[in-house]
């Protein structure tokens, strides 16, 4: 079962690599896509729909928008979490 999903990962990976060099695969889901935005840049801060590539923004624009907004979204709020724990921290250590 484990060699099943290394090689199905394998598979994967390859497809993706594919996609990224603007080889033509058949048909792309919007979960490729999305993983070659993962691929790209994993907090969405970075990454635009200009970065995908061509097949990506013609078949799945609006799931590849809506995923760099979600990791856009995590990453200012884990950001901020850690400043106000890191605040909280340093005002502990201060007051002592």
């Amino acid at each position: 079962m484990a060699h099943h999903v290394i090689a199905l990962d394998r598979k994967v990976t390859q497809k993706l690599d594919r996609i990224m060099a603007g080889e033509n695969v058949g048909s792309i889901t919007s979960r490729e896509c999305t993983a070659i935005l993962d691929r790209l840049d994993k907090t969405g801060i970075s990454v635009s729909l200009a970065a995908l590539p061509r097949a990506c923004k013609e078949l799945h624009p609006r799931a590849a928008a809506k995923h760099i907004a979600l990791r856009r979204k995590t990453t200012i709020k884990r950001d901020e979490d850690q400043t106000a724990r890191l605040a909280e921290h340093a005002e502990h250590h201060v007051s002592m």
